[in-house]
């Protein structure tokens, strides 16, 4: 059991909720978090920590190895909200995950909106293939730099995590975060990353996916423009797109989804974490 242990919990909400404080003694360390779906943790580990990965219950999370080593946990937004165990070397991680409610609202849209024609179907399966493939992606040489910055200032129209129920039949979730856009708007970099993903989807129209590593993706929906080329590098602030209106939508805005090994969380989440360590 090593000596020292830190754990820093972040959520949009409350910084630091949910730690089980434990002071620094011989044979003992903070070892316990709680953590709600669709939510992240940063946890550091200790300094001679030198694997790349680590196992959370049957998930496999990298690990930075670039100064002080950390890895960032997530939780599903369909979590069974069943205690998970982190553990590599001698370090034994519990995570308690606790219960969240999110909003609800009913909508009534065209029914072509909520079922597929076989054209269509036939469409958003073999991108869903292809996008699994690109999330699948892990390239442990590339790790965050500095913090995560919104990719544009403005109203948010759809909050994280939102159920939905559309036409009194259909049952949805919204796993990202809308914000007000007109078309043409400048769409920036949330952080430094590799673009692994810049094309046309039936969902989310012209979109550019971001890997940033330690399991981060970042994803720009629905902009009339790209500016950005697959397999290129982008710097924190860089102009990947501009906003539109392409794909299923209504109206103009921009949808910024992030993905951490695996898991649809609260992009917000990210603003709070501290990748200079």
């Amino acid at each position: 059991m090593q000596k020292f242990f830190e754990l820093i919990i972040l959520t949009s909400f409350v910084a630091c909720s949910g730690v089980t404080k434990i002071n620094d003694k011989v044979n003992s360390y903070q070892n316990e978090v709680e953590v709600h779906p669709g939510k992240i943790v940063q946890i550091k580990l200790p300094n001679h920590f030198k694997e790349s990965f680590i196992k959370c219950s049957n998930s496999s999370f990298p690990v930075s190895t670039v100064g002080k080593p950390y890895f960032v946990y997530a939780e599903s937004y369909f979590s069974d909200l069943k205690p998970k165990v982190c553990k590599a070397e001698n370090v034994n991680i519990n995570i308690m995950v606790k219960e969240k409610q999110f909003p609800y609202e009913e909508l009534r849209v065209d029914r072509k909106r909520v079922s597929l024609n076989k054209k269509d179907l036939k469409r958003v399966r073999s991108e869903q293939k292809m996008l699994n493939k690109v999330y699948s992606q892990s390239m442990i040489d590339i790790i965050p730099r500095g913090n995560f910055k919104l990719p544009i200032r403005s109203k948010v129209t759809s909050e994280y995590g939102k159920r939905r129920l559309f036409n009194k039949k259909k049952k949805g979730q919204h796993l990202g975060i809308d914000f007000r856009a007109k078309v043409g708007k400048e769409i920036k970099a949330a952080n430094d990353g590799k673009v692994v993903l810049a094309k046309n989807l039936f969902y989310t129209g012209n979109t550019v996916i971001l890997y940033h590593g330690l399991g981060i993706f970042t994803v720009y929906g629905h902009l009339s423009q790209i500016t950005v080329s697959e397999n290129s590098d982008v710097r924190n602030g860089e102009i990947i797109g501009k906003a539109g209106k392409t794909g299923r939508v209504t109206g103009p805005h921009l949808h910024w989804g992030v993905k951490v090994n695996g898991q649809w969380v609260d992009g917000k989440d990210l603003l709070d974490l501290e990748f200079n360590i």
